[in-house]
């Protein structure tokens, strides 16, 4: 004579609670992983998209001031583009967080979350983009050379600058890079309330770089005034959030955040203060400034030297 025993009443709550807690760790993880996957299919079509809107202008002839202006939406300019075949079919972001929309004002299709969009902030996210000519190139010193480039991993250089304009009086700048090689040298940046003068096709700047220096010390952020395109002597210096390169070399060839914020002082119309996050950690306090004089000709951008370096996205958000 058999007996068949099955699962007891705790037996069965031990098992349902183990299956929960394996469910809330698994779960989230595989969400993450799709989300990724999601941004990642999504920036190579938006980079397509791109390449394939200027391939339209130029073969078509369209002025740069006019092109898709004369739609009221952008699934018509897609059908547009589709209907003439320079694309397949329409291209929809995956990603649930964020939209796929055409700048009239840059020309370009972005990739911009949604709650981006409606604070009116700029995000550039450099894989998706395929046309350097959104960008003023500039150059160090005495050097006419520029040798940054739009690549599928990001914008990628280090030879030069490139500038976008930011008429913004408050803003807070975010990006994202590293440097693509293990030297004891090199670094990156922003630029800040920063003037353009031209001479000829070179562009110089005239205001401040906020910049990784890997360098200097055993690898610091600094803040430098620069004036036609030359540095001075560092104004800040801060370990704060960074890793020594010396015991931690790895660190400066993986991604950091660098945030910088630039605020109006109170009381002097020709200063602003300068706050410096890495990776949400302050690093620089409230360091006074000159604020640029004509703030509609005022410009923030990136900067390498020595060493390639790598970044992947640039946010210009306006502050009250």
């Amino acid at each position: 004579m058999s007996s068949k025993k099955g699962f007891t009443l705790i037996e069965l709550i031990v098992a349902i609670a183990i299956m929960s807690v394996l469910a809330a760790i698994i779960i989230p993880a595989v969400v993450s992983n799709v989300e990724r996957a999601n941004e990642s299919a999504d920036m190579t079509h938006v980079r397509q998209l791109n390449l394939a809107t200027q391939i339209y202008r130029h073969s078509e002839n369209i002025l740069y001031e006019n092109l898709l202006t004369n739609f009221a939406n952008d699934d018509l300019r897609q059908d547009h583009l589709v209907n003439l075949g320079y694309l397949s079919t329409r291209v929809e972001a995956k990603s649930s967080q964020y939209d796929i929309e055409w700048n009239s004002q840059l020309k370009l299709w972005i990739y911009t979350k949604f709650e981006i969009a409606a604070i009116q902030q700029a995000q550039y996210l450099f894989p998706s983009l395929t046309d350097m000519s959104i960008f003023r190139k500039g150059a160090d010193g005495t050097s006419t050379s520029n040798n940054w480039a739009l690549t599928s991993n990001g914008l990628v250089g280090n030879v030069g600058s490139v500038f976008l304009e930011n008429a913004n009086e408050g803003y807070t700048i975010e990006t994202t890079g590293r440097l693509n090689n293990t030297s004891s040298s090199g670094g990156f940046g922003v630029y800040v309330e920063s003037s353009l003068t031209q001479s000829g096709s070179v562009v110089r700047d005239s205001g401040y770089i906020v910049q990784f220096d890997r360098g200097l010390g055993t690898g610091e952020i600094v803040v430098r005034r620069r004036t036609n395109g030359v540095e001075s002597s560092p104004l800040v210096r801060s370990t704060i959030g960074v890793e020594n390169k010396n015991t931690s070399p790895q660190w400066w060839n993986q991604n950091q955040e660098l945030k910088v914020e630039v605020s109006p002082h109170p009381t002097d119309p020709t200063k602003k203060y300068l706050n410096v996050y890495v990776n949400g950690v302050k690093s620089v306090n409230n360091f006074v400034i000159n604020a640029n004089e004509d703030s509609s000709q005022n410009f923030t951008g990136v900067r390498g030297w020595s060493q390639s370096s790598t970044i992947e996205n640039l946010t210009i958000t306006p502050k009250n």
